[in-house]
């Protein structure tokens, strides 16, 4: 599987936010009822998601989808 180094970007900024909220993977998956396996592997990065998903992730996080993804100097860092 090649690396997506923004997803994982991406996936860093959520475990973030959802341990601020003091959410396990579990509960938090469960909350935005989504599966918890396929959630984890958002989290590390291992699966692109779809718009609608991530505006769940987001709604379940009380934050703005564009707080989710690096910026545009980090992007150039990573690509």
């Amino acid at each position: 599987m090649k690396t997506n180094k923004v997803a994982i970007s991406v996936g860093k900024r959520i475990r973030k936010c959802r341990e601020q909220l003091e959410f396990s993977q579990e509960a938090f998956a469960d909350h935005i009822n989504l599966d918890r396996s396929n959630y984890g592997a958002i989290e590390r990065g291992e699966r692109n998601i779809s718009v609608y998903t991530l505006a769940r992730i987001a709604k379940g996080l009380k934050a703005e989808v564009s707080d989710l993804f690096p910026t545009l100097h980090e992007i150039n860092k990573i690509i």
